[in-house]
């Protein structure tokens, strides 16, 4: 249980990581 919360979190971290870089390597 505390490893899934652990995952979730280090997931939705990685995905705002994604999303600050996306603009960076795909300009829109």
């Amino acid at each position: 249980m505390l490893f899934s919360v652990s995952l979730i979190q280090t997931l939705e971290v990685a995905e705002v990581c994604i999303h600050k870089m996306a603009p960076l390597s795909h300009p829109e």
